[in-house]
């Protein structure tokens, strides 16, 4: 892999370690933050870790779930930013709001709690223009050999993030709660410098508005053949004098891929995988676990596995086998949950209870936690990519919003077991989408697919067997990926059964 492409998939897959790290954090340090701010006081069996856990009210629900409005807010907005004015502005503005949503979140206190949902707001619009936003330049400047490992090796930093968030909570205790919330400033930090310094532009946004002597210094740089990518009139995208109008015109006349990705973000909200994660040690204290701290590093440890496995075989399986497995599996540990909380309310099985919570986040990252948006920026057309990706990360953590304000009155109505059982029907759901619905997305450039997306319709129907591997031969990847044409055959197969 040619050195320079490495620097730039590196700095901006800082951008997933910063989501990885504000998605995690939270959940570690919850309990201490409740506790210094003041959150549902008082509390009526005490002030014990167990007794905070247990202790709920809209003040601690949006402690965790202002992060989704911002996302959403981010999401839109970072999206528009990203094709007007460019992938690198994009992620520069995303360090700028991580710093000040970090220094915000540290100093806030009992008497200014509106500091630390003010952080956590800006926080999350960073993580919905910089995770959208990093996906669709990834996936612009990966070869499409090795395009599903690079943009999956983003989520292996959402996992190096995590881990690091749930170790800095272990060693910093629940006293020094305010170090934790601070870290996430200096990787911002170095992102923005090495954009500065560092990374190129994308020379396929450059070619689609018509920058050609910047495009071509930049391909250069990336060792791209600008030829290859050079497109006709209708793959260029939206024009920027044109505004708003223009962009939302583009996605209307690409609405079938648009369709596909929305589809996934839904079919990854039905799992409820955001809002378990963030709520990861308030499960285990539930369930009676006595080092929920040191339970949670134990999460993280099993994140970053299976982002592991993801990363090996993602170009050799494809995307569509790794996410039926992957939710299969979801479905298996969800129930497994639904019996550890059903034993006795009281007193869950405490072993049974661990073993589901860390099923659940292996099968989660070896699929949908990187398998999203790796789909989302393959599907989506060159016009749209970024606009796309970021409309389709709204809803995705519009809905993460819904589900992070509803998870404690779920406790409360249905019982945790009956909550992680209502989760469970809603993966299954999931499963028939992948199944019925998902293209393979493997092994072909993004020109290719595109003009694939086009005459495709996303109606659900049980396609041929695109979960077969997509990768074989060699071990250099040049020649390994399933060949083009093969890929193109079995989607307009799918797309004939669909007409």
């Amino acid at each position: 892999m040619d050195r320079r492409l490495v620097y730039h998939v590196g700095f901006a897959s800082l951008s997933g370690f910063l989501l990885g790290y504000d998605l995690c954090f939270i959940g570690s340090v919850l309990v201490a933050v409740q506790d210094s701010l003041e959150f549902c006081f008082p509390c009526e069996d005490g002030y014990s870790a167990r007794a905070l856990a247990k202790c709920n009210c809209p003040a601690k629900s949006f402690a965790v779930s202002a992060v989704s409005i911002g996302a959403i807010i981010g999401g839109l907005a970072g999206g528009t930013v990203a094709e007007k004015l460019g992938r690198r502005v994009a992620l520069m503005i995303t360090d700028i709001l991580f710093v000040l949503g970090a220094a915000a979140m540290a100093v806030a206190g009992a008497d200014s709690t509106w500091l630390f949902y003010f952080g956590r707001i800006a926080s999350g619009a960073a993580l919905g223009a910089g995770g959208s936003t990093a996906s669709a330049y990834i996936a612009e400047i990966a070869p499409a050999h090795l395009r599903g490992r690079l943009i999956e090796f983003n989520e292996l930093m959402v996992c190096a993030g995590c881990l690091v968030a749930f170790v800095a909570a272990a060693a910093f205790g629940d006293d020094l709660w305010r170090w934790t919330v601070g870290v996430a400033a200096l990787p911002a930090c170095i992102q923005l410098l090495g954009l500065i310094a560092v990374v190129h532009e994308s020379p396929r946004w450059l070619v689609a508005r018509g920058r050609q002597r910047k495009a071509e210094a930049a391909a250069a740089a990336l060792s791209i053949d600008l030829v290859a990518i050079t497109a006709p009139s209708s793959l260029t995208g939206a024009n920027s004098s044109e505004g708003g109008l223009g962009l939302v015109a583009s996605i209307w006349t690409h609405r079938k891929p648009m369709l596909i990705a929305l589809g996934c973000t839904l079919a990854h909200n039905a799992t409820a995988a955001n809002v378990i994660l963030y709520f990861s040690r308030n499960v285990l204290e539930r369930a009676g676990v006595s080092e929920p701290l040191l339970a949670n590093v134990g999460v993280g440890s099993v994140k970053f596995f299976g982002v592991c496995i993801a990363l090996a075989v993602v170009d050799r399986l494809g995307r569509r086998a790794l996410l039926l497995a992957g939710t299969a599996g979801i479905v298996a540990s969800q129930a497994i949950l639904v019996l550890a909380f059903a034993s006795d309310a009281e007193a869950p099985i405490q072993s049974l209870a661990l073993a589901g919570m860390l099923s659940f986040i292996l099968f989660w990252d070896v699929s949908w936690a990187g398998l999203m948006l790796v789909v989302i920026s393959e599907v989506l057309p060159q016009p749209i990519r970024a606009m796309g990706a970021g409309l389709a990360y709204s809803v995705y953590n519009l809905v993460s919003f819904v589900e992070e304000q509803s998870l404690q009155p779920l406790f409360g109505s249905l019982s945790v077991a009956g909550t992680f059982g209502l989760y469970c029907g809603l993966s299954v759901a999931a499963l028939i989408f992948v199944w019925r619905c998902l293209p393979e997305t493997g092994g072909t450039t993004l020109e290719a697919l595109q003009a694939q997306a086009e005459v495709a319709d996303p109606a659900c129907c049980k396609g041929d067997d695109t979960s077969e591997s997509v990768e074989t031969g060699s071990e250099d990847g040049r020649d390994a990926a399933m060949p083009a044409s093969r890929v193109e055959q079995e989607n307009s197969n799918l797309a004939a059964e669909m007409e």
